[in-house]
């Protein structure tokens, strides 16, 4: 079942290619976690805080938090896991190696990957309304409307690996070129939710021995899955763009 293969290949990719995803990833996550850290106290909350919702609409409106730090926290976020992205879409896609420990920061395919990733979470966000309001007319169950618009948008996933690597895909070729995946992708999403269930019970044991444990091991996991979602992105165009065989 070709669902399968795309889920099985991805993980695979990461897994063989272990030392080159450290080098792709490990220094910008390590970048990432100390600028947070050095921003977090600058918002007025101690690492660790949580508020109700009214509680936070107060403080902010009291000026007790600072909104500048949060959104300078996502901007970073953002940039930096792109980066990472689009490396490791250039590794496996043009076998563009690493040099080093620390990827090379390619700002042209990072703005192209900024730009058709806009692109997606436009008609995502179009294809989630017209959905909704189908639903409400329909009395659509949320399960089958959420799996429906997941579905969609890896139809249209491939535009991201092709920014990665200068050559840009359309949505409608992306459409076009995925036809007849439905199937696999719902087979493939169903994977993914036992693995991170799986993933997740092992993080809270870890976190039941030690805190220390239960943040390295939800650093390691969350790299690793950042890495296999990546890679069914960079799957897909192959496969379905390039015409690759999975494996």
């Amino acid at each position: 079942m070709k669902g399968w293969h795309i889920f099985s290949h991805s993980i695979s990719l990461v897994w063989r290619n272990m030392y080159q995803a450290l080098q792709i990833g490990l220094v910008p996550v390590v970048i990432l976690v100390g600028l947070v850290t050095l921003l977090v106290p600058q918002i007025g909350l101690e690492m660790g805080t949580t508020l109700r919702n009214d509680a936070l609409k107060d403080a902010i409106q009291s000026g007790q938090i600072s909104l500048f730090p949060i959104f300078l926290i996502v901007f970073l976020w953002i940039l930096i896991t792109i980066w990472i992205f689009v490396s490791w879409h250039r590794y496996v896609l043009m076998e563009e190696y690493p040099k080093g420990w620390i990827p090379a920061f390619r700002t042209d395919r990072i703005l192209s990957y900024i730009g058709h990733g806009l692109k997606l979470l436009l008609a995502m966000f179009g294809i989630s309304i017209l959905i909704v309001l189908l639903s409400v007319a329909t009395g659509g169950i949320a399960f089958v409307l959420i799996l429906a618009v997941a579905v969609i948008i890896y139809r249209f996933v491939a535009i991201l690996p092709a920014a990665a690597i200068g050559e840009p895909l359309t949505l409608r070729e992306a459409w076009n070129a995925t036809r007849g995946s439905t199937g696999s992708i719902i087979v493939m999403l169903l994977l993914f939710f036992v693995l991170q269930l799986v993933l997740s019970g092992a993080i809270a044991a870890m976190q039941s021995i030690a805190p220390i444990l239960g943040l390295a091991s939800q650093m390691t996991v969350t790299l690793f899955m950042s890495l296999v979602n990546v890679s069914v992105m960079t799957t897909f165009y192959g496969h379905y763009v390039q015409g690759r065989p999975i494996g």
